[in-house]
């Protein structure tokens, strides 16, 4: 059944009360949810899987969320806003994260808790937002830094995923190293770490 004949199907019968309407579109998209096919992440995960995520948004969520969060269909020449855009995507994904109870992980799940993880280094801070829906657990996050560390390590390449070695594009380096509860009197329980990054011009045209 396709998606617009699903859609007339459940809101076809007008004697029907707003509260009724309101279950059925609520089942029709968790079945629609639970139907999506799922591919775990493999063993030696790359930055495309990560991109990826384990499962796809099904269109019948983004016309939800679509017209929960953008009203109307959007009329030519007036399309829905960057931020809506964003934002009908992160609940859908949310949603996919909830009904699943976190088994089939969306590409924003992912992302979420590495960035969360890699700017905050907070356990507790992934702990709540996995406990709200919005990421993946702070173990899942941790698996995955680690089976990503493999993964370049293993490779033998000058530049990461998304960089392309070009005379054409500039490209900058720098490192810096990064001291933490430094101020003991033994020395222990000290974090001593040399981090870099690699910046590129945009190869797309």
């Amino acid at each position: 059944m396709t998606m617009k004949a699903a859609i007339r199907k459940t809101f076809s019968l007008g004697q029907q009360s707003p509260d009724v309407k309101i279950r059925e579109a609520g089942y029709l998209i968790r079945n629609a949810i639970l139907k999506c096919p799922r591919i775990p992440l493999p063993q030696y995960v790359q930055l495309r899987d990560v991109l990826a995520g384990e499962v796809a948004i099904p269109e019948l969520l983004k016309t939800f969320y679509g017209c929960l969060i953008g009203g109307p269909l959007p009329r030519k020449g007036r399309p829905t806003s960057e931020q809506k855009q964003r934002r009908i995507l992160s609940l859908a994904a949310d949603a996919i994260f909830c009904v699943t109870n976190g088994k089939s992980m969306p590409s924003k799940h992912i992302q979420l808790g590495l960035v969360m993880k890699s700017v905050t280094g907070s356990r507790k801070t992934l702990e709540i937002l996995n406990r709200m829906g919005h990421c993946a657990s702070y173990h899942t996050i941790e698996g995955l830094e680690t089976e990503l560390t493999y993964s370049v390590s293993d490779v033998l390449r000058l530049l990461p995923d998304g960089m392309t070695q070009s005379p054409n594009l500039h490209t900058g380096v720098a490192y810096d190293n990064y001291d933490r509860y430094v101020d003991t009197l033994s020395g222990q329980n000290t974090l001593h770490i040399t981090v870099g990054i690699v910046y590129q011009d945009n190869s797309s045209p």
